[in-house]
């Protein structure tokens, strides 16, 4: 498995991620062939990326604060690996893989969790893709030809909130977020991805340097390299 920003082995980049946001595929996230569509997975980053910022205490800085600018994607790939079906659980990992003077780079792992039945599915070959362009094989389940039984839909669909950025630790740590039971494997990870993310001034809408408590905790927290690929 070759992926353009990942440099070394997969399980170790995957061993970099300390932050995981749970996920459940709902009814609605499938396309005609049955499983997740590609475009959703843009979703799935950006409310992971949404909880992580606010499970670092940064929510406030970077979104809603006096002094805060305006955070704007600049960039977005993704790579389509396996495809996902309904009911599927996913943890998507999130980490800051580089922090420029006015942007940051994030990367993005999606695992799926084992499940309780075994996976009995065929067909799930590995496919390939950037930027929703993508599309996945016709392999694994027929597409349904009518929403699933109201009992199944919210079995699916407990496990996942999308409220808002979630609220830091007990103990109000910064730093303090939730972390995957068990170690990343590379053979769980469905999809990765890639984001560049760029801070404005408001007024000028311009870039402008990120907040020092920002730097100082996505770099304690994460270790991110230097200054990201745009160069800000």
């Amino acid at each position: 498995m070759r992926l353009s920003f990942i440099a070394g082995p997969v399980d170790a980049w995957l061993a970099g991620f300390r932050y995981f946001r749970p996920f459940r595929v709902r009814f609605g996230e499938l396309d005609a062939f049955g499983h997740v569509n590609n475009v959703v997975y843009f979703r799935y980053f950006e409310q992971a990326r949404i909880d992580y910022f606010g499970r670092l205490g940064l929510f406030t800085d970077l979104f809603t604060g006096p002094s805060s600018g305006l955070i704007v994607v600049a960039q977005q790939e993704a790579h389509y690996l396996k495809p996902l079906y309904f009911g599927d659980a996913i943890d998507v990992g999130v980490r800051c893989a580089r922090l420029g003077r006015t942007s940051l780079t994030l990367d993005y792992a999606v695992l799926r969790r084992p499940r309780p039945d075994g996976d009995v599915r065929a067909g799930t070959g590995e496919t390939a893709g950037e930027g929703g362009s993508a599309a996945a094989g016709r392999g694994g389940p027929a597409a349904p030809n009518a929403p699933p039984p109201a009992g199944e839909r919210n079995r699916a669909n407990e496990a996942v909130d999308d409220s808002g950025p979630a609220e830091p630790a007990g103990d109000g740590s910064r730093s303090a977020v939730d972390a995957s039971e068990d170690r990343p494997r590379p053979e769980r990870l469905v999809a990765a991805g890639r984001s560049v993310l760029v801070h404005l001034d408001r007024e000028r809408k311009a870039p402008a340097a990120l907040p020092e408590a920002v730097r100082a905790v996505l770099s304690a927290f994460d270790r991110p390299e230097g200054a990201d690929e745009w160069g800000y």
